[in-house]
């Protein structure tokens, strides 16, 4: 209870800092900021998506709106794809390497049951495009759950990314209108997804039944 007060108190801080930046001169100022640093001012960004997955606990729709706001809704599609992509690889790795000791690290063992259903191997890449598209369920851990499995990394890769995008285009359209000063659009983008989000948490139970 208290871990997901903690995340949903750090995904409001970082959703009112995302709508701060409607405002011309922050928005200008903070990508001031960034051009000043130059390809590393992409580069954090990056590393941000990148530990959001690997870490397995950061939010991930406001990192995803300031991607937007800031460099526009392909600009950070690239950005947090290729975070997605360098951090699954790094997933499979380290579970790879160090096996149900890494995932310990990041999943609990409360997840790691419910999700066992992920053994079928007949229908890993099925399972995987449902789970990923379906907002409000734990893709970060799920990374580290797949990764357990006999899927191919390659084609963990290229079947999540697909299922995940139209979450994802969603958030950076919404901050890229943030940044454009229109409004009512990003509301109404930020109000579908996190309805669509919160039903899919709340039905966490009934998916993972279903599945199995």
């Amino acid at each position: 209870m208290f871990f997901t007060l903690a995340m949903l108190f750090i995904t409001v801080i970082l959703t009112i800092w995302v709508m701060s930046l409607n405002d011309p001169l922050k928005l200008a100022a903070f990508q001031s900021r960034l051009s000043s640093i130059g390809v590393a001012g992409w580069l954090v960004l990056f590393a941000v998506q990148y530990l959001q997955i690997v870490i397995a606990v950061i939010p991930g729709g406001p990192i995803q709106m300031a991607a937007g706001a800031i460099f526009g809704l392909w600009g950070g599609l690239g950005i947090c794809l290729g975070g997605a992509v360098l951090a699954s690889i790094t997933v499979f790795y380290l579970v790879s390497r160090y096996g149900q000791k890494a995932v310990a690290i990041f999943v609990k063992k409360s997840e790691i049951e419910k999700f066992k259903f992920l053994q079928d191997e007949n229908k890993l890449e099925k399972l995987a495009i449902i789970l990923f598209f379906i907002p409000g369920l734990p893709k970060d851990a799920l990374t580290y759950l797949f990764a357990l499995t006999k899927i191919k990394m390659h084609r963990f890769i290229i079947v999540t990314s697909i299922a995940r995008s139209p979450a994802l285009i969603t958030s950076l359209a919404a901050g890229d209108s943030i940044a454009s000063g229109d409004l009512m659009r990003a509301l109404s983008m930020f109000i579908v997804l996190t309805v669509i989000t919160g039903i899919g948490y709340l039905l966490q139970t009934r998916i993972k039944n279903k599945m199995r």
